[in-house]
């Protein structure tokens, strides 16, 4: 019987991300270059995020933050 972790900040980080997102468990993946098993014992807790799949998942919010000040200064721009 495998044993949760108890990262709970991490875990529901990666997931929080991916609902925010829209995404599937099989997408994020994808983007991120993991497998989608390797996502859901991250969210399932049975497996704590590597030190990549943590780096990838910063790439992908500094990404994401970027997309969002543009879309602020584009409103901005058009008000």
């Amino acid at each position: 019987m495998e044993l949760r972790l108890k990262s709970l900040d991490e875990i529901n980080e990666i997931k929080k991300i991916r609902l925010l997102l829209g995404w599937s468990q099989q997408k994020l993946a994808f983007e991120l270059g993991v497998s989608s098993t390797q996502i859901w014992r991250v969210e399932q807790g049975f497996k704590a995020p590597t030190s990549e799949l943590r780096n990838k998942l910063d790439e992908l919010k500094q990404k994401i933050e970027e997309q969002i000040s543009l879309a602020e200064r584009r409103c901005v721009e058009f008000r």
